[in-house]
Parts: C-alpha cells; sequence; structure tokens
C-alpha cells in the first residue's frame, strides 16, 4: 500500500467513524425525545388514575346516597300508603261538617220563623 491509499483509507475512517457519530447523536436525540413522550404519557396516566380514583370514590359516595334514600322511602313507605285513606276520611270529615252546618241552619230558621218565646 502506498502512502496516498493509507490516507485516504483513514480518511474514509475518519469520516465514518463521523457519520456514525452523528448517525449516533441523532438516535440518541430521538430516543430522549421518545423518552420525554414516555414521560409526559405516565404524567397523564397518573393524572388519569386519579381522576378514576375521584369518580370511583364520588360513585361510592353516591351509591350510599341513595341507599339512605332507598331506607327513607321504604320507612315512609306505609305513610305515604295511608294517603289516599286519609284523603277519603277528610272528605268524609268534610261531608259531616256540612251536614253539621246545614242542620244547624235549619234549626236556627225554624227558631226566626216560629220565634224565639222566652
Amino acid at each position: 500500500m502506498t502512502q496516498g491509499t493509507e490516507i485516504s483509507i483513514v480518511q474514509a475512517i475518519v469520516r465514518l467513524e463521523m457519520k456514525l457519530e452523528e448517525g449516533l447523536k441523532e438516535v440518541n436525540q430521538k430516543i430522549d425525545h421518545l423518552d420525554q413522550k414516555i414521560d409526559h404519557l405516565d404524567q397523564k396516566i397518573d393524572h388519569l388514575d386519579q381522576k378514576i380514583d375521584k369518580n370511583s370514590a364520588e360513585i361510592v359516595d353516591l351509591k350510599i346516597s341513595i341507599g339512605k334514600v332507598d331506607t327513607s322511602l321504604n320507612e315512609w313507605r306505609p305513610s305515604i300508603q295511608k294517603i289516599p285513606d286519609l284523603a277519603e276520611k277528610i272528605g268524609e270529615a268534610k261531608n259531616w261538617r256540612q251536614i253539621v252546618i246545614i242542620a244547624i241552619t235549619v234549626i236556627l230558621t225554624w227558631l226566626v220563623k216560629e220565634g224565639i218565646k222566652f
């Protein structure tokens, strides 16, 4: 080999090393960029996990509230079922009151017509 050939081989090797270094830098940059994206995704996943936990807690609270409402309704159910009977009794009481008022009016009218003798 001649010295010129050796120099061009060395230059070729140096150029290859430079290209390899540039390629490695690009690969490292892409890896860093992917690492950043992965970190960002991890943060989003953590945020979603927190939201899911919060929603789960709210669902549990709602289930507890629904259970309380259901219990209250079950306790009130007998009273609620008595409402129609009470309404009927109130209607009957109104009828009796009207009958009593009519009877008193009739008696008073009769007394006035006949004249009250004292």
